[in-house]
């Protein structure tokens, strides 16, 4: 008796959770830590190569920035050196 009763509880409750809809289930829940995880490493690559961007990003900057400083110094050496030439040459005697 005690046996058929462990039975019918076993069975009612088979039918009790079988019939509830959207219950999670062990290997649903496996999924969804499996999922987190995954995103989660996802997340933390995306932000390692983000980083890594933003590093290269920093270095062309700061190179364009150098370069223009150079065209800048080059090109108001340039213009001394026009000014001198000319300079030169309207007092130069004809």
């Amino acid at each position: 008796m005690r046996l058929s009763g462990v039975a019918d509880k076993t069975r009612l409750l088979a039918s009790h959770y079988a019939a509830i809809d959207g219950l999670a289930t062990a290997d649903d829940l496996r999924r969804q830590i499996a999922m987190r995880q995954q995103l989660h490493a996802l997340a933390t690559v995306n932000e390692t190569h983000l980083e890594d961007a933003r590093g290269r990003a920093d270095v062309a900057r700061a190179a364009l920035g150098n370069a223009e400083r150079k065209r800048s110094r080059m090109e108001t050496e340039r213009r001394g050196l026009e000014r001198s030439a000319d300079l030169r040459s309207s007092t130069a005697p004809e």
